[in-house]
């Protein structure tokens, strides 16, 4: 199994711990983790395109950077029929298979 991850230099410390986080748990699972940079909301469906073909089956993890474009990675996703997985409960508001997470909107209030 392959997972893809998305990220963005916006948030290039937190990006990196996640992506970290994410290969430890991928190594222990005997998971492959293709991560891609997405650079602003333009390079998104390339970088989907990217995914696409050097994972085939594809689960997205959605860095907290990008998630103000989770409703055209969810698109992206639908278009292609792969889950998206995020970890803010809100992104499946916005077209996201699952989460695992808390409400953004009731984790700042």
């Amino acid at each position: 199994m392959r997972v893809g991850l998305l990220w963005s230099q916006q948030s290039q410390k937190t990006s990196h711990l996640i992506l970290d986080e994410v290969r430890d748990a991928a190594s222990k699972l005997k998971v492959t983790v293709q991560s891609i940079e997405v650079r602003g909301p333009d390079d998104l469906a390339n970088a989907y395109a990217t995914i696409a073909r050097e994972c085939g089956s594809i689960l997205f993890v959605i860095t907290s950077d990008i998630y103000g474009q989770i409703r055209q990675v969810a698109e992206l996703a639908l278009e292609h029929r792969d889950p998206v997985v995020s970890q803010f409960s809100d992104a499946v508001v916005a077209g996201a298979l699952m989460s695992y997470g808390p409400s953004l909107s009731v984790f700042f209030r």
